[in-house]
């Protein structure tokens, strides 16, 4: 584990493509009045240039804002009111493709494919917030949307041609710190958390219904425990992070073997809140997280690198 940086009150970018960690910040006051960033979300173009979507207060009100740095240096820009929990992925064109929940209890997507921002409500969930959403790409390039919305795990996607909704899970109160993968076939794979059993879940449609597994007893459920992560290999073999609210520590879950097992990552301190997982090219897991006042970065050589199998 690796600490990278400690900062308060602005949005910060953190890379190791010169072999050592360096930072920088990208929006030196992302909220006004209030100071709450709640949450953030990051893409890469085939140039390996970074795209961020956040959220921040505006004097007490939700707002989406919007980064990069492909003109090479960091450009930023509000996009619309009401962000909460944003999710980007970045297209072939370089266009983002954003998810958000909004203070109105909607779904709402978010592109500027052509050319200025437009933005379209979803899914109109209520009488609660939307919240903890995750975005997702296929091959195809089609969309696949999951969030949380009146106590139920929900999913969105494009792939007919137009926006259709389903709930993928709606035993007790689920579908917190959703994060959702894509595999080469077009299936999706999403991880969250059932807050009544205190458990970590995961769905996937691969059979053709949505079927849902019990993988891991987390604690005591806690707001601070945003957020899973997700990913699927060239395998078809899954991943994930998380925070267990018992041990208060960073957690790893695979299937690689067949079942599901965890690994706790970090145990010193209470570490794992946010964390954000994602697989190299040798199958590698490398995750980001909070702890401790700081963010920190994990590299978990567990399992196979594809010359191994």
């Amino acid at each position: 584990m690796q600490k990278i940086n400690q900062s308060n009150q602005a949005i910060k970018y953190a890379t190791n493509e010169l072999s050592t960690w360096s930072s920088t910040v990208v929006d030196p006051s992302p909220s006004i009045g209030i100071p709450t960033v709640n949450g953030t979300s990051i893409d890469l173009d085939s140039n390996m240039h970074a795209y961020i979507a956040y959220s921040a207060n505006n004097g007490g009100l939700a707002l989406l804002k919007y980064a990069t740095d492909k003109n090479g240096f960091w450009e930023y820009e509000s996009i619309d009111s009401g962000g909460h929990y944003p999710s980007i992925k970045i297209d072939e064109n370089g266009f983002a493709h954003i998810a958000d929940g909004d203070w109105l209890y909607s779904l709402r997507y978010i592109t500027n494919s052509s050319g200025v921002w437009n933005v379209t409500e979803l899914d109109q969930g209520g009488p609660y917030y939307v919240e903890y959403v995750s975005i997702a790409r296929d091959n195809d390039g089609y969309l696949h949307v999951s969030y949380y919305s009146s106590t139920d795990l929900r999913y969105a996607t494009n792939e007919s041609g137009n926006w259709e909704l389903a709930t993928v899970d709606s035993q007790d109160e689920t579908g917190w710190a959703t994060s959702i993968a894509v595999d080469a076939f077009g299936f999706c794979h999403i991880s969250y958390y059932e807050q009544t059993n205190n458990s970590l879940k995961y769905a996937t449609n691969k059979s053709g219904t949505w079927v849902n597994t019990y993988v891991d007893q987390v604690g005591a459920y806690t707001w601070l425990a945003t957020n899973t992560s997700i990913a699927v290999d060239d395998y078809g073999f899954i991943h994930i992070s998380y925070y267990d609210a018992a041990l208060k520590d960073l957690k790893y879950a695979t299937n690689m073997t067949g079942s599901w097992t965890k690994t706790r990552i970090d145990t010193i301190g209470d570490v794992g809140l946010y964390s954000s997982l994602a697989l190299d090219n040798n199958g590698y897991v490398h995750v980001s997280y909070s702890g401790e006042d700081a963010l920190w970065y994990a590299v978990f050589p567990k399992g196979y690198t594809k010359d191994e199998k």
